[in-house]
Formats: C-alpha cells, structure tokens, sequence
C-alpha cells in the first residue's frame, strides 16, 4: 500500500503539534510496510526530496514572495503543490491508494 499526505507543517518546521503528529504516523505507516510520501510546505527548503527507508518527503515553497492577499498567496503556493503530488502519482505509476490531507487551505 502506498500514501500521499498533505501536511502544513512537518519537522523540522514545527509551527505547533501537527508537526509531531505527522511525523509520528509517517513513522508508523512505514513500521508497517506502507510506503508513504509527505508533501509539506517551507519557506526555505523548497524542491528538496528527502527519502529514506519506505518515507519520501517533499518540501514546497510558494515561488512568488510578494503578493497583495492571502488568496493570492495560496492560490500560487497550491499549484506548486499540485504539480508535485502529480509527479508522486506518477512516478509511482497511479498505485497511491489512500490521499490524506491535514489543514491544508484548498
């Protein structure tokens, strides 16, 4: 089984405990045999791709830095979102089985 998370947050951004939360059931989901894929947001370690051990993580930043409103800065920020869990999708050949999002502004 595979899985795609959406996650605001995830160590080592920690903005509150959702951060600790995801990284606990990603650890766990893996303990079990699932391969899991995090798509998470940060300011500041944008398109790094972390793997190890069954856990693939990526991190997204929103490639515009000045906009007028929150929407603006969202509506940007979701496309590069969407583009990278596409390339999850695909890469591992439509076989995601379960999509689980956490506080994500859509």
């Amino acid at each position: 089984m595979q899985v795609l998370i959406f996650s605001w947050e995830y160590p080592p951004r920690k903005i509150g405990q959702l951060a600790e939360y995801i990284d606990s059931l990603s650890k766990e989901l893996v303990k079990n045999g699932i391969k899991t894929n995090i798509i998470t947001y940060h300011d500041f370690l944008t398109g790094t791709f972390e793997e190890k051990s069954g856990l693939k993580i990526v991190r997204i930043s929103n490639p515009v830095r000045s906009h007028i409103s929150f929407l603006t800065w969202i509506l940007t920020l979701n496309q590069e979102i969407e583009r990278a869990a596409a390339n999850i999708i695909y890469q591992q050949k439509k076989k995601i089985e379960l999509i689980n999002v956490y506080d994500w502004h859509f």
